[in-house]
């Protein structure tokens, strides 16, 4: 089966390698948002379909280690702080 066909709005897929989540599709338009930043992109079937695979994303180590692995957590805007912000200075202690 084709993995456009599997496209539907918060679907996970690779192109242009970069990792997007799809908003919205109208017939051989997807508009896609990047996961890591919030640039839109628009990706029409007949020129990019071929390219465009289905994708997941990782979950963070389970155990604080490295901080340059958490900074790859996807960075989620709270106010002018991000996520990724918040959790290590809730990890980091007193």
């Amino acid at each position: 089966m084709d993995p456009v066909e599997l496209l539907k709005p918060g679907a996970l897929f690779r192109a242009r390698g970069r990792d997007y989540r799809l908003e919205h599709r109208q017939k051989d338009l997807l508009l896609a948002r990047a996961v890591d930043t919030e640039e839109e992109a628009l990706f029409y079937l007949p020129l990019e379909g071929q390219a465009i695979r289905l994708t997941s994303l990782g979950l963070p180590p389970a155990e604080p280690g490295d901080p340059a692995l958490h900074d790859r957590s996807i960075p989620t805007r709270v106010g002018t702080t991000t996520v990724t912000q918040v959790a290590t200075q809730a990890f980091s202690g007193p």
